[in-house]
């Protein structure tokens, strides 16, 4: 007996795939931070309200430093077995982790006012 998957599944499943490789933060942000931070006038509500929640925080020397960074997800091991769905998902994922992935680093001085930011490329 032969089993069909439906293209609408396949559909459906690379969708919610790739929609849960999606960042929370603002991506506009990230790629093109010169446009929404300000150093010396951006604080951390500011960049907190316009680029959202960091996905790591850290104290060094009296400063703060935000992180953001691209938030992966792995395909299940188990849809992975999955004829032709698991394939394509394979697929995808080995090509979106081909790009690139960039980090954006704000750090804050003791006022909670941006001393410095920058992107860079993540290991």
């Amino acid at each position: 007996m032969r089993t069909t998957v439906s293209h609408w599944t396949v559909i459906f499943v690379v969708a919610a795939f790739i929609s849960g490789c999606a960042s929370t933060h603002n991506q506009a942000a990230l790629n093109e931070p010169d446009t929404v931070l300000s150093v010396g006038r951006s604080t951390r509500s500011d960049v907190l309200s316009t680029v959202g929640e960091p996905t790591e925080k850290i104290r060094d020397k009296g400063e703060e430093i935000w992180v953001y960074g691209e938030e992966r997800t792995k395909v299940p091991t188990l849809i992975s077995f999955i004829p032709v769905v698991g394939d394509i998902l394979d697929v995808a994922e080995t090509v979106r982790d081909m790009k690139a992935r960039h980090e954006l680093i704000v750090i804050f001085d003791d006022a909670g006012v941006v001393k410095s930011f920058r992107r860079r490329e993540a290991q």
